[in-house]
């Protein structure tokens, strides 16, 4: 037997039996956690396997607290494992650098290998796939645009924006989804490329990414997959489509309708999506609304503003303009510039 001090333990007592090797990683749960005090979030989960790749032992706790994931997965598999018996492992194979350093004060006599888990991996994916078929059936009951961060004054804000923008049609005005643009705002905490779709005269709508790196990461998809290659992840992104009245479900018809909320037309029933890597979708909050509501007003006053936009990609135009857009009585500054993909 070996002695080993368990986390949060003062004096080395218990005894443990080792066994044979472990398997540990942490994930993201692939679905959101909606609390009253925050807004949604995606917990960690932490993982402890046999090398048959059964779970041992798990923990779960908000994104912040990765440490205290672990320790719960690592005291459950010390004492009382899901399945085998209680005690430590001869051998422990981690995913990263700081779960090596995390183990290694508690298991010094254990090897403890860095490397794949593809173990892990595969738990990660039954996961990803049995919560996926839950979130499917949970939005098909609520179907609702509201949520407890979202009221109906931001949802109403954000439509009545995502109409005026619809009926500027920035796809007839931007060339096409290569000319792509820059938004920031301190106020609203955003740094964002822009990119308008729908030159086709389908699908119409913009689509935010956090940096260019990460728009290069959505074209190459369309790339990769024509070549048959793997394609790379989903950038995470803040889409903006407008969809048919026909295709939304009647509960949200009637939910606009009883709100009063402006739409364009029958083919312009704005929708908001936070895309995850993972292509988990995470609710929208009121600051979300919000956020693309200001973007919507001032793309609005820079096509009304410069009616030959669509030559300033030819002229390498350096400018940038500035507008101010009231949500509400509050005041926000958008800057906007043509953006210079590589």
């Amino acid at each position: 037997m070996r002695r080993i001090r368990t986390p949060g333990s003062k004096r080395t007592t218990t005894r443990f039996v080792p066994t044979s090797t472990w398997i540990a990683g942490v994930i993201e749960m692939p679905a959101f956690v909606h609390g009253e005090e925050r807004a949604p979030y995606r917990p960690v989960i932490a993982l402890i396997l046999t090398e048959d790749g059964l779970i041992r032992g798990t923990g779960v706790q908000p994104p912040e607290a990765v440490d205290e994931a672990v320790t719960a997965a690592f005291m459950q598999s010390l004492s009382s494992p899901m399945v085998g018996k209680p005690g430590i492992p001869r051998r422990l194979i981690v995913s990263t650098p700081s779960l090596a350093a995390f183990f290694q004060k508690f298991l010094p006599e254990t090897e403890i290998v860095i490397g794949p888990t593809p173990e892990v991996d595969e738990v990660a994916t039954s996961m990803r796939r049995d919560f996926t078929t839950k979130q499917e059936d949970e939005e098909a009951a609520a179907r609702s645009y509201l949520t407890r961060h979202a009221t109906p004054e931001d949802v109403a804000g954000f439509f009545a924006a995502a109409a005026d923008l619809y009926e500027r049609a920035p796809w007839t005005v931007v060339p096409d989804d290569q000319s792509v643009l820059r938004f920031t705002s301190k106020a609203l905490g955003v740094d964002v490329i822009a990119c308008v779709i729908g030159q086709m005269k389908e699908s119409f709508g913009v689509l935010f990414f956090d940096s260019l790196d990460d728009y290069d990461d959505y074209r190459a998809l369309a790339t990769r997959m024509k070549s048959g290659g793997p394609p790379p992840l989903m950038p995470p992104q803040m889409a903006l489509s407008y969809e048919r009245g026909a295709d939304v479900h009647p509960a949200r018809r009637r939910e606009v309708q009883a709100n009063r909320w402006r739409v364009a037309g029958p083919a312009a029933y704005p929708e908001l999506m936070l895309v995850e890597p993972d292509l988990l979708l995470r609710p929208p909050t009121g600051a979300d609304y919000r956020r693309v509501e200001a973007l919507c007003l001032a793309f609005c006053r820079l096509l009304d503003r410069e009616p030959d936009l669509r030559r300033a990609w030819d002229r390498d135009d350096r400018r940038t303009r500035r507008f101010t857009v009231d949500l509400r009585g509050a005041k926000a500054v958008v800057s906007i510039a043509i953006a210079h993909a590589a």
